[in-house]
């Protein structure tokens, strides 16, 4: 739908790429996303919050959290719901500890974010809490 809308000529915006990489992420379409990341950085949206928010969502769930870390630590500006998918990425992730000390690192920010406790059994949920 996406390559057929730019066919026709018809621009995207912030909120058909926002789609295009939801609609990616659910097909687990890793080149088209890739494709749509490449388009976003050549517009210069890639600092827009909810792109960048959907960018390390698609990364996170494709397995490449390297990738979804690059875009995250590229935002001028980070919310609440960017931390939360960089977390959920890493506790899904190969080295689930890492969403422990990316929490860690962004209690400074000041900022409410669902947070995940290590045990026995792994990575588990512990709800939303304010730090800094």
């Amino acid at each position: 739908m996406y390559h057929s809308l730019l066919k026709h000529g018809v621009e995207p915006d912030k909120y058909t790429f926002n789609f295009a990489l939801k609609a990616c992420t659910a097909a687990l379409d890793f080149e088209a996303g890739v494709l749509v990341h490449r388009e976003v950085e050549r517009r210069g949206l890639e600092s827009d919050v909810f792109i960048g928010t959907s960018l390390i969502d698609m990364y996170c769930k494709m397995g490449e959290v390297k990738c979804a870390v690059e875009v995250f630590d590229r935002m001028p500006e980070k919310d609440v719901v960017a931390c939360n998918a960089l977390i959920s990425g890493f506790s899904k992730s190969e080295d689930p500890n890492k969403a422990l000390e990316f929490f860690k690192r962004i209690q400074c920010w000041g900022m409410g974010v669902y947070s995940w406790v290590c045990g026995e059994e792994g990575v588990e949920f512990r709800g939303f809490e304010w730090v800094g």
